[in-house]
């Protein structure tokens, strides 16, 4: 009796699994076995908009000083007060 049983469990065990990689669960470690980079922690700069704004602004707005600072502090300063206003408001 239990022969049996296990029989039809390890014919049920064989029978399932992914037949296609777009319908399969990937592991932490990826689909090719290779472990996938953890995120990097976000930094104290990167956490709080009333910092992070400004220096996006800044970084983006191309390769004239007076434009990037410009950006950083005209720009910048007021969406990022914005921001962090409304992450102390609503959370993230």
């Amino acid at each position: 009796m239990h022969g049996k049983s296990l029989i039809v469990l390890a014919a049920l065990a064989a029978s399932t699994g992914c037949y296609s990689t777009a319908s399969c669960r990937t592991s932490a470690y990826g689909p090719d076995g290779v472990a996938e980079i953890a995120p990097a922690e976000k930094g104290f700069v990167e956490r709080h908009p009333l910092l992070a704004a400004p220096k996006h602004y800044y970084e983006d707005s191309g390769d004239n000083y007076l434009v990037k600072a410009f950006a950083g502090t005209v720009v910048g300063v007021p969406v990022g007060i914005a921001r962090e206003s409304w992450q102390i408001v609503y959370g993230q």
